[in-house]
């Protein structure tokens, strides 16, 4: 019993007896071919079809925000012009109605200059025959006042 004893001890971890070896590296070598094989047959073609398709979606992203872009700068394009077109078109109507407002001024002064003209001659008619009424009323007053000093003169 001690030469088994003696064996035991001397074994120690069954993994590092050199009799086992063999076994061990037969075992081993099963064990990575069956995964290599599981990996290269059933997850290396997943993963090359997952990241194909990853590919595929980039590449139509990618075109589709290319024809996006395009499409932005035509619209872009379009507003520019539409935006001058209109600014053009609003600075036009604006020099117009500065245009048609300096006109209907200038219609408005000359209407009041004839006014004017009108009230001024009207205004020199009155006047005129106020001085003339004045006048005639000065010579009646006077001829009365005279009459009445050369009375009291002689008297």
């Amino acid at each position: 019993m001690a030469t088994n004893e003696s064996i035991e001890t001397a074994v120690g971890m069954p993994q590092l007896d050199f009799a086992t070896f063999p076994n061990q590296a037969f075992w081993l070598l099963v064990f990575v071919t069956i995964l290599f094989f599981m990996v290269k047959i059933l997850i290396m073609p997943r993963m090359e079809e997952t990241l194909t398709n990853r590919r595929k979606l980039i590449e139509e992203d990618l075109q589709e925000a290319e024809i996006l872009r395009n499409k932005a700068r035509e619209i872009k394009e379009t507003i520019s012009v539409e935006l001058d077109a209109s600014r053009t078109h609003a600075a036009e109507m604006a020099r117009n109605a500065r245009d048609q407002v300096k006109k209907n001024t200038r219609d408005a002064l000359s209407e009041i200059d004839i006014k004017v003209k009108e009230m001024v001659e009207e205004s020199a008619k009155r006047i005129e025959a106020l001085r003339k009424s004045a006048d005639k009323e000065v010579d009646l007053i006077s001829k009365q006042i005279s009459k009445e000093i050369v009375k009291k003169i002689l008297l």
